[in-house]
């Protein structure tokens, strides 16, 4: 009778131990399948954030008189104030009113500094890239740039404007259909002359 009961006590912790080790099991493999999981969508999200800092890189031509004239390597949101103190400054003979300090730069940008006296239009080069190539960089342009395009008033101009600060840069000229009174044939009219991205 007394080996009967111990071997009762025993098959019970055996079954005890059993049941303890498959809870145990399944516990774990639930716990490898809720890492798994995280790891990957971590992976996601460092792959765009390093797509998104790929993007924020600027390389700006910086001209004239500056200390270190030269290529530059600028984040998205600098200003032309910034791009100057990369290059050095301004030298002494630096003609400092003609450059606008507070323009956003723009990737591919020239930056020219005139000499005091020097004759000519000495600035940045956002209204200088427009004129030579008879293009607007929609994702930099200001109010008066975008109203230059056809069909394109003060109002729809703002809408751009409002819409890039919103939704990010316009990644193709068909993102403009987006803004509200621009449709096919607008676009149609203007297509040429945009700059994107």
């Amino acid at each position: 009778m007394i080996i009967q009961k111990k071997w009762l006590i025993y098959a019970l912790i055996f079954l005890l131990l059993f049941i303890a080790l498959l809870f145990f099991q399944q516990n774990r493999e639930t716990a490898s399948v809720i890492v798994e999981e995280p790891v990957e969508v971590v992976q996601e999200n460092l792959e765009s954030m390093d797509k998104t800092i790929e993007s924020a890189i600027l390389w700006v031509d910086i001209k004239g008189m500056v200390q270190k004239p030269g290529v530059y390597q600028l984040t998205e949101g600098d200003r032309v104030k910034d791009a100057i103190q990369i290059a050095g400054g301004f030298v002494e003979d630096a003609d400092e009113l003609m450059v606008n300090m507070a323009a956003l730069v723009h990737d591919e940008m020239v930056i020219y500094v005139p000499m005091k006296g020097e004759e000519g239009e000495g600035t940045y080069s956002s209204q200088r890239v427009m004129a030579e190539e008879g293009k607007v960089r929609i994702n930099t342009a200001e109010l008066n740039e975008i109203m230059t395009l056809p069909g394109i008033g003060e109002q729809k101009a703002k809408s751009i404007i409002e819409y890039r600060e919103t939704n990010g840069k316009f990644q193709s000229v068909e993102d403009l259909l987006q803004i509200s009174g621009i449709g096919e044939k607008t676009l149609e009219r203007f297509r040429d002359m945009v700059i994107v991205p």
